[in-house]
């Protein structure tokens, strides 16, 4: 076989709800079941619950990169949070 290009893929799917954590912190699920964003646009890391922030794929599904940059918005989001609070 000759080929240019082939990508294997796997559909993510979540694990088990965080049930318990979600019901006790104003968290909301998507229809697929990973946590819900306020705006999957511009506020992907800001979650429902005041001062809890998500990154990675617990959002949705996401490759490494998209994974690490979210991580990143999410620490400065955290930062930001905090400084607020002082």
């Amino acid at each position: 076989m000759v080929v240019d290009l082939i990508i294997l893929l796997v559909g993510m799917e979540p694990g088990t709800p965080p049930v318990p954590f979600c019901s006790s912190n104003g968290q909301y699920l998507d229809e697929n079941g990973f946590i819900k964003s306020l705006n999957m646009h511009n506020r992907r890391n800001d979650t429902c619950g005041k001062g809890i922030f998500a990154a990675g794929a617990c959002i949705c599904p996401m490759s490494v990169s998209e994974t690490i940059e979210s991580a990143r918005s999410a620490a400065v989001a955290v930062n930001s949070y905090l400084q607020k609070k002082e």
